[in-house]
């Protein structure tokens, strides 16, 4: 800026004025996870940050969102309001989730921002991941078909625990297939061919307990390594 023709003897006072004309900064709001836990509620943080200090007071409104994660279930829902006073680049937001037992798939919820004041929204939510910690490995019931995933190999040309009906010819699928378990069979396209096998309830009875109960038990099976699976048969049976 340059002023000209200023006279000490002339006593007049100059006003001059600087136009801010920079953008106002950019709200973003990070991604966080938490080990959910067993019981209780757990904290998570998420930071919300403007992408550079501002000489303004800037403020944003904030809200938790369900995703696969339902409040209050599995996190508690929040509300509310962040200020920054000028200068400041970063506030953050205390979520609590919530424990459980539950062998799931991890889940997520949003932390989302709204009404922005000084600021642009940048990145309108963060992904908040609640990773499971109860996978135990096992099946959650008792175990009622012998090598139900055909994952032993064949002996001789015999599948173990399973009877063959029609046909007798059976062989490994190729390695590049991909199907369920380590190895898999297949069958020469013969009609009326079947694989069987007598299933033993009395496991799921006892882990029913007294009363009455409908159990389905389904056979799937794939066609090729593109185009399956296919349901093969359903069997329905009761029991008190």
């Amino acid at each position: 800026m340059t002023l000209t023709r200023l006279h000490a003897s002339e006593n007049r006072r100059i006003v001059v004025s600087i136009v801010d004309n920079d953008p106002p900064p950019t709200l973003g709001v990070s991604d966080a996870s938490v080990v959910e836990g067993n019981s209780g509620t757990k904290p998570v943080t998420v930071t919300v940050a403007l992408s550079s200090p501002s000489d303004n007071t800037v403020t944003v409104s904030y809200s938790t969102r369900n995703q696969e994660a339902i409040a209050p279930q599995d996190y508690t829902f929040k509300q509310g309001q962040l200020t920054f006073q000028p200068g400041e680049v970063a506030k953050t937001v205390t979520l609590d989730v919530a424990g459980d037992l539950v062998d799931e798939v991890d889940e997520h919820f949003l932390l989302a921002l709204a009404n922005p004041v000084n600021a642009f929204v940048g990145d309108v939510s963060g992904v908040v991941t609640l990773v499971d910690d109860d996978d135990t490995g096992v099946c959650a019931g008792p175990d009622v078909v012998f090598n139900g995933g055909a994952e032993m190999p064949l002996v001789g040309s015999q599948i173990p625990g399973w009877t063959m009906v029609g046909d007798n010819r059976w062989k490994l699928c190729q390695p590049n297939l991909q199907f369920e378990g380590l190895s898999c069979v297949q069958i020469a396209p013969v009609p009326g061919s079947e694989l069987v096998q007598d299933v033993d309830v009395a496991a799921l009875v006892a882990a029913f307990g007294p009363g009455g109960a409908d159990l389905s038990f389904e056979g799937w099976y794939n066609g090729s390594a593109s185009n399956g699976p296919f349901l093969a048969s359903t069997t329905k049976t009761s029991f008190a």
